[in-house]
């Protein structure tokens, strides 16, 4: 078994680590069983994909300081290149196509 001490009220508490892990598993175990065959698959899916160590196509990853920097030149030389429009006008066109106040 694995302990780990946990603080409590200035006393050091040991806690079993492989009860916790147990306990998690029985709670995973307990949301797996309760669900459809094709929520489970859909598990199975996201599942394959992790363990494949898959590379998702997200659009909005985080950004190393690199890229983010190189993202802001961008914009900076489109701005000024006037490939941009303001805001307030999008904003408006938005507002005005979906029928909301802004």
């Amino acid at each position: 078994m694995v302990y780990i001490p946990k603080e409590t009220s200035g006393e050091t508490e040991v806690v079993d680590m492989m009860q916790a892990v147990r306990s998690e598993l029985d709670q995973t175990i307990d949301v797996l069983t309760s669900m459809t065959d094709e929520e489970l698959q859909a598990v199975r899916n996201v599942a394959i994909i992790i363990m494949n160590k898959k590379a998702v196509d997200r659009p909005f990853k985080q950004l190393t300081g690199e890229e983010f920097f190189a993202h802001v030149d961008e914009g900076i030389a489109e701005l000024d290149a006037g490939l941009g429009e303001d805001s307030d006008k999008v904003d408006a066109e938005i507002a005005a196509e979906f029928g909301l106040a802004i």
